[in-house]
């Protein structure tokens, strides 16, 4: 009798666990011309709130500093925890996030312009670099192609419209649904409105349900909008305003564990990211203090009347804290975009059955033929006879 024995020759993994995807998300964040379209903006966000502190003469207190972005010595490893890179990888999330979350907090009109500022700030600096970073994520992961520095950011810049106002319609939207109950609000002000407002409270109520599901829609969804625009074809901030938060209402439990799963690989890419920094640093320190002595150097450090020694110092100070703080930030912010673009394209297909490799490629434009040298010869050779 026959054997009836089925072989199985290939099992695919990324068909039966699609969210493999996101395995392959830390090799994409950790290349350099990501890492150096991430590191523009991480350089220049703490500008934002020194122009709004300058502007509007509001200083944040010590429980709305920005958290602390110390690093940890090479030497000293036993002190970084998953929780350390995790914070890293969510500190972008509440960047952009928090100043809208404090205007809801607000009681002066100049600690609501100070927020106001610094959160259309965040959405401004962002707005190309996260295009480009989306970009080159979803053609790498959805079709498996490359797509170069210049070409990201040119796409970027083509649809900055739709980058920066798909996340500020919905705010605009928000402002809009307040209008009418701050005019109860308004009417409170006299006896007389207290009753009115008792009698319409019912529909400030309507209206405050409207804002706050189009807040947690904003809220959780926004991450996925630049990913959309940079995938489709249409790419309008109306098309990832849809996507976004349909995606996030219909698929909440995927897309939580997404963004778990996304969450602890980048903790653990950024702990190996924040090691090789700090190795960096403290091994070329090491062997330029063979060349120099610890005696030397102890005394480079102490000296303040030698200008060149000054400026030096202060040069080697900021190339280390480039080095051991704004590349690891970079590296989060761009683990942090190219995750959101994998989950935007899982979700996609969970939703819309729409296969991954489905994403937007501009088709160059096609040259003018040369003309046929041969047939204009023969035709003027017949004509001359």
């Amino acid at each position: 009798m026959a054997n009836n024995l089925t072989m199985i020759r290939e099992v695919s993994w990324r068909e039966l666990f699609p969210w493999l995807i996101l395995l392959r998300v830390f090799r994409l964040a950790i290349r350099p011309s990501v890492l150096l379209i991430a590191l523009v903006p991480v350089i220049l966000m703490p500008c934002g709130s020194w122009c709004a502190e300058q502007l509007f003469d509001h200083t944040p207190g010590l429980d709305e500093q920005t958290v602390d972005l110390r690093v940890t010595s090479l030497l000293d490893l036993s002190r970084v925890t998953p929780d350390v890179g995790r914070g890293r990888i969510e500190i972008l999330f509440h960047q952009v996030v928090r100043p809208f979350r404090e205007i809801l907090g607000t009681h002066s009109l100049r600690e609501t312009a100070y927020w106001l500022f610094v959160g259309l700030w965040a959405v401004l600096l962002w707005a190309i670099p996260a295009g480009a970073l989306s970009r080159i994520a979803v053609v790498r992961l959805g079709r498996e192609e490359r797509v170069g520095f210049v070409e990201s950011l040119v796409f970027s810049v083509r649809r900055i419209g739709a980058y920066v106002g798909a996340p500020l319609l919905p705010l605009v939207g928000f402002a809009l649904f307040a209008l009418p109950v701050a005019l109860v609000g308004l009417m409170m002000r006299a006896d007389w409105g207290v009753l009115v407002a008792a009698v319409s409270w019912v529909l400030v109520l309507l209206v405050g349900f409207a804002m706050t599901l189009m807040l947690l829609g904003l809220f959780f969804g926004w991450p996925l909008m630049w990913p959309t625009i940079s995938a489709e074809f249409n790419g309008d901030l109306f098309e990832a305003l849809q996507r976004s938060y349909d995606y996030t209402r219909e698929r909440p439990l995927h897309y939580l564990f997404y963004a778990f799963v996304a969450t602890m690989l980048g903790a653990l890419g950024w702990l190996v990211v924040n090691a090789v920094c700090n190795g960096i640093v403290d091994i070329g320190s090491w062997a330029v203090t063979w060349g120099a002595g610890i005696e030397r150097m102890a005394e480079i450090r102490g000296e303040t009347e030698s200008t060149a020694v000054v400026m030096g110092v202060r040069g080697i100070d900021v190339l280390n804290g480039l080095v051991l703080r704004q590349i690891p930030m970079a590296y989060s912010a761009s683990f942090f975009w190219c995750s959101a673009s994998a989950i935007y394209l899982l979700l996609r297909q969970g939703v819309d059955q729409t296969e991954m490799d489905e994403v937007f490629l501009e088709e160059p434009e096609e040259e003018p033929p040369l003309p046929d040298l041969d047939a204009s010869f023969t035709a003027n050779a017949a004509s001359d006879e």
